[in-house]
């Protein structure tokens, strides 16, 4: 600031640091708005001391509907977005940058400038100082001769021009109270500038200490640098701590990340103590399981025999010389079984050569394991059925009515152990066929999948312990794309489940992403190559392709409580409920058909097969024997089998061979049975 002819004065061109007048090298990149990036006219200084164009500080009080916001509101700075509280005014009332109008001001005069003192539009050719205006030869001569500018002072613009005269150049600040009125004095007291009515109304003499403006520009200008001086110690200083802050936020990075090394490299040697401890202790586990196994077999076959021998005690021996006996096969079938009418019908077959095992089922139930010895072989000449026998076989039979005893299954073969080595397992959890009927195991703690022939010879194994792709990580489940052979394979991998994709000679193809599944309970092929896997946490049961695409689902947790094991017939999905002790049958869109089983058939169903015929065979390992239950599609009871001679823990699933034998996995007992149920499938 500084004073000319008695009033103040913006200065634009002082420099604080050197004390003299001199031009500034950021003129032109200040003169430009940072927001219409145009020259600035009417600048106008925010709160956060940016300056911007008087219009467009009032563009930015204009909302997205075009309507003006009210004056009273906070606008945010373009550049560091911090509010500034426009006065009632508008932009007008915000403070003026003085430095930045002399500036332009100084500029104007190298570029061709108006008359600003009357509307002739005439090239300027000098300027008064009193009242700020451009003025054309004509009002320069009027400032000269006319008594109303007699005390103001005009400058010409080469005078202006010149070193001496650019001071000149600066307009008056007037008093933003008094119109007209230039500020002239400094009050001390209120640290503000005052015009002559100032100092009669709010800082009268005596009361307040006030001089002129002219001589309290040292003190303030002194004031200012050392202001400025103390300004940049601190911004020096706070620099400083910002470099110590961020060598300190490095250090605590790099402590973090060793305090993480080191918690995972104990998480490691913990988890390896772990799974030691883990593999003694499933050891030990299975050593006297083993044991205790062996004792109880012993002793189960021990007191099965002391069973038959009172048994045989109990029944009374047949006539030999009775004679043959007349009956039809329907009156058989109708009687009761455990009558000694029956035993004899059941002897005097015998003596024709006729195998009478009855499979302990009224009705059809019964009929269907002499149907199938009778296809067996009966001596030429002699036909099991009449064809009105025949035809009574067909009748519908009253549906859960069960006997006294299931028939017999008798192992056809059974293979596997407990081991890593070739033809052993490890607690294998899922199995299926495969176009030959090969024989599929999911051998889980081994992670591997091990390929038989039907006859049970090893073929080949494939997997390599680990959770990158093309690994295995305890693999559950197995499936079959018929069309080509691949395997589908569902283990964990770095997620609770993973599927994978190999050829039919074990090469890995790639990974299908199914993190929607928890645990994959069930695993199945369609005949149009479409996977389906069904989840055991959530039960619902989802539908892919097979390049890995999520055709469909359906969430079956309303009508099951939890999956076990799925089969697939046509267009219906068989999913096993294992707590439900049932099947529920879906359609291929997730609509609910029917119920099939009941508690007490069906007790903790693990596995499930549709025959080719369409019967539903169901299997579960309750009471340690292998149980299946065969019912029609519609879910009538047709007959049931049990296999008495291997006492066996928890079964995973079940499939119908070609030539009627069921395929079973008995995963704690680390083998699989292949079971002879004399079925026509």
């Amino acid at each position: 600031m500084e004073e000319i002819n008695g009033e103040l004065y913006g200065d634009g061109l002082v420099s604080l640091d050197e004390g003299s007048l001199e031009s500034n090298d950021n003129g032109k990149q200040e003169q430009s708005c940072k927001i219409c990036d145009d020259k600035l006219c009417s600048p106008r200084v925010l709160s956060c001391l940016h300056v911007f164009c008087e219009a467009c500080i009032d563009k930015l009080m204009v909302n997205e509907a075009g309507d003006s916001l009210k004056f009273d509101l906070a606008v945010e700075c373009p550049i560091c977005k911090q509010e500034t509280k426009i006065p009632g005014g508008g932009a007008a009332s915000l403070p003026s940058d003085y430095l930045l109008t002399n500036i332009l001001d100084v500029s104007s005069m190298d570029q061709s400038v108006v008359c600003t003192c009357c509307k002739s539009k005439e090239p300027a050719v000098a300027r008064c100082t009193d009242c700020s205006h451009f003025l054309c030869s004509n009002c320069n001569s009027a400032h000269e001769f006319m008594r109303c500018f007699e005390n103001h002072r005009v400058v010409p613009f080469d005078a202006l021009r010149s070193s001496k005269e650019k001071a000149a150049v600066h307009k008056p600040i007037f008093c933003t109270r008094h119109v007209g009125e230039s500020l002239k004095f400094y009050c001390c007291e209120c640290e503000v500038g005052a015009c002559t009515e100032c100092l009669t109304v709010d800082h009268k003499v005596g009361e307040h200490r006030c001089e002129r403006i002219v001589d309290a520009e040292p003190n303030l200008r002194a004031e200012l640098r050392n202001f400025i001086v103390e300004a940049n110690a601190r911004a020096a200083a706070a620099g400083s701590a910002s470099a110590r802050l961020d060598d300190a936020l490095g250090d605590l990075q790099r402590q973090r990340d060793e305090a993480e090394n080191v918690i995972n490299e104990a998480f490691r040697a913990y988890k390896a103590a772990l799974e030691r401890r883990r593999e003694k202790a499933l050891e030990e586990l299975e050593r006297l399981h083993k044991e205790r196994e062996l004792k109880v077999m012993d002793l189960f076959d021990r007191v099965d025999k002391t069973v038959q021998r009172i048994a045989e005690k109990e029944v009374p021996p047949p006539p030999h010389a009775s004679p043959a006996p007349s009956f039809t096969l329907a009156e058989l079938l109708a009687g009761d079984l455990n009558s000694p009418q029956a035993y004899n019908n059941l002897q005097a077959l015998a003596k024709l050569g006729l195998n009478t095992e009855v499979n302990g089922y009224g009705g059809v139930g019964g009929v269907s394991g002499i149907s199938a010895v009778g296809a067996r072989g009966v001596s030429p000449g002699r036909p099991l059925l009449t064809s009105v026998e025949e035809a009574a076989l067909v009748a519908p039979p009253a549906p859960l009515v069960r006997a006294t005893k299931a028939t017999p299954m008798h192992i056809r073969f059974k293979f596997g152990q407990l081991g890593g080595g070739k033809g052993q397992f490890n607690s294998p959890h899922g199995f299926c066929l495969g176009n030959d009927e090969d024989i599929i195991v999911a051998d889980t703690n081994n992670h591997r999948i091990t390929v038989f022939d039907k006859s049970g010879n090893h073929k080949f194994n494939f997997g390599v312990a680990g959770k990158e792709e093309g690994q295995l990580w305890y693999p559950r489940k197995v499936a079959v794309v018929r069309a080509t052979g691949k395997f589908v394979v569902c283990d964990r991998g770095n997620e609770r489940s993973r599927m994978q994709i190999f050829t039919k000679n074990g090469h890995f193809l790639k990974k299908i992403a199914v993190r929607f599944i928890d645990i994959v309970a069930g695993l199945a092929v369609t005949a149009e190559g479409l996977i389906v896997a069904v989840d055991s946490v959530t039960p619902t049961v989802f539908i892919l392709s097979e390049e890995g695409d999520l055709m469909s689902w359906f969430d079956c947790s309303e009508c099951m409580r939890e999956p076990s094991d799925i089969a697939i017939s046509g267009k219906e999905f068989y999913v096993c409920d294992f707590k439900g002790h049932c099947v529920v049958v879906f359609d291929d869109e997730g609509r609910f058909l029917r119920r099939i089983g009941c508690e007490n058939v069906t007790n903790f169903p693990n596995g499930i097969d549709v025959s080719d015929a369409g019967d539903v065979l169901i299997g579960d390992s309750h009471g340690n024997k292998f149980h299946v239950a065969v019912f029609s599609r519609d879910g009538v009871l047709v007959t049931e089998f049990e296999c008495p001679y291997v006492k066996v823990s928890r079964c995973c699933g079940l499939k119908i061979t070609s030539e009627g034998y069921i395929v079973t996995l008995a995963k704690n007992n680390h083998h699989v049975l292949v079971l002879n149920t004399l079925y026509i499938v």
